[in-house]
């Protein structure tokens, strides 16, 4: 597993020096704001949020009390709250949030259910928790692991990384007083979308033909929630603190 300062290093390197910018179609804050409530003083965390993206599309939208913890020293804004903290050791008090979103980052925990415990403790009953994950049994892992194998820089950030299904996040949530309300996933096929996206980015370099984005959606299928949920390129588990 990676220690927590190797993960600020590689991150720190890689993802603070890019702008915060966060495509109106993106797929996690579709499914985040199907689940965060309307209300603009929603209490709302973001969980280890790398350079704010997703903290800053919220502000965008009105949201006026984000917060924000990753391991970085310091992210600078007047736009949310941010702290350095790990998520599984975090400063804030007892029944805090309303709504805690955590977008690829618990299963750098070397245990993960430490960090499910204080989702609870920092959330108020009823509250959302949002978590998004990495698949375990995908083609997309199975490449991810082929290339932690080769030692290739694209995927530094894994080293030593455990995959676990959305059933075990599952029974880590109900075990610690939450009830499941979705397990899904996205992005389900390995082959299509990339090697569409290879070939419309080629067309409008070569040709200046500009082919339509493949947009993804809210999963309305239950079965096909299911099937994300274990072979997409992330899944995604919603539960309420009971």
């Amino acid at each position: 597993m990676l220690v927590k300062d190797n993960i600020r290093k590689i991150y720190a390197e890689t993802l603070l020096g890019k702008a915060p910018v966060l495509s109106p179609e993106d797929i996690q804050m579709k499914y985040i704001r199907s689940f965060l409530p309307e209300e603009k003083h929603t209490t709302i965390l973001d969980a280890g949020c790398g350079n704010g993206k997703y903290a800053f599309k919220l502000a965008e939208y009105g949201y006026e009390n984000i917060y924000a913890v990753d391991l970085f020293e310091n992210i600078r804004t007047d736009q949310f709250i941010y702290q350095q903290a790990s998520i599984d050791n975090l400063s804030f008090d007892e029944s805090f949030f309303d709504f805690l979103y955590c977008n690829s980052v618990i299963f750098y925990l070397p245990n993960p259910e430490k960090g499910i415990v204080e989702f609870k403790r920092v959330l108020k009953k009823g509250g959302i928790v949002f978590i998004t994950a990495h698949t375990k049994y995908s083609l997309f892992t199975l490449w991810r692991c082929i290339k932690r194998l080769a030692g290739l820089n694209s995927v530094q950030h894994l080293r030593g990384v455990k995959f676990y299904t959305a059933k075990q996040y599952s029974i880590w949530l109900e075990r610690n007083g939450f009830e499941i309300l979705l397990i899904d996933g996205y992005n389900l096929s390995f082959f299509v979308y990339p090697l569409y996206r290879k070939f419309a980015r080629a067309c409008d370099k070569i040709f200046h033909i500009k082919l339509p984005v493949l947009k993804n959606g809210v999963t309305r299928s239950e079965l096909m929630a299911r099937l994300k949920s274990v072979f997409g390129y992330h899944s995604i588990m919603v539960a309420r603190k009971k």
